[in-house]
């Protein structure tokens, strides 16, 4: 009886290893941005405070800014 059981249950196991998981991929996608954008905060954080890095930072605040736009929220 045990092994009839044991045989049902690689026949589900073989069954669901092919399924996709799309729920799992978005996760990995979303970890992936989530460490990228990190980066970039950490980035923008080392940039020396005063006049010189105001440009700096303007204009990587404007590029992260577009990039948020032009992104799909999937990716």
């Amino acid at each position: 009886m045990m092994q009839r059981l044991l045989a049902r249950m690689r026949l589900w196991e073989e069954a669901i290893a092919g399924i996709d998981d799309p729920q799992g991929e978005y996760l990995l996608n979303l970890e992936k941005r989530v460490h990228r954008l990190e980066g970039e905060v950490e980035q923008l954080r080392k940039l020396p405070s005063g006049n010189a890095a105001a440009s700096g930072t303007e204009s990587s605040i404007v590029s992260l800014q577009q990039h948020k736009h032009n992104t799909d929220p999937r990716a």
